[in-house]
């Protein structure tokens, strides 16, 4: 009984292991401000709202391949796990790393702004 138990524990933990992350969940990589210092205010701002927007998007795709990883998972342990293995995951890891990139930067546009005088520009957290 405790072997089974074992074996179904291993085999859901790989499965998981394929899954999409759910945007929320994914960690900005770390950019430097350096990449901004001939950026003026004006510049920062414009450089965050095209941040937001692609994070926006590409958060949008990524949550869209977690919730259905999710759903198969849901499904496939409710009916039959055993399906589970011949299920592809949708992916996502592209978006993950996208996601992860865009961030960095969008978090290094906020500490670019705060180091100058940009009293206009307003940067908010991306989640």
């Amino acid at each position: 009984m405790t072997t089974n138990r074992t074996a179904a524990s291993v085999l859901i933990a790989a499965l998981l292991a394929g899954c999409a992350t759910q945007p929320s969940n994914v960690v900005g990589q770390y950019v430097s401000t350096g990449r901004y210092d001939a950026y003026d205010c004006a510049r920062l701002a414009r450089e965050a709202d095209e941040l937001s927007g692609r994070i926006a998007s590409t958060s949008a795709i990524l949550k869209k391949a977690a919730d259905t990883d999710a759903g198969l998972m849901a499904v496939g342990l409710i009916l039959f796990w055993p399906a589970l293995l011949f299920l592809p995951a949708t992916g996502g890891k592209a978006e993950e790393a996208e996601l992860a990139r865009l961030k960095g930067e969008y978090d290094a546009v906020n500490r670019a702004s705060k180091e100058r005088p940009c009293a206009a520009l307003t940067v908010t957290a991306v989640k």
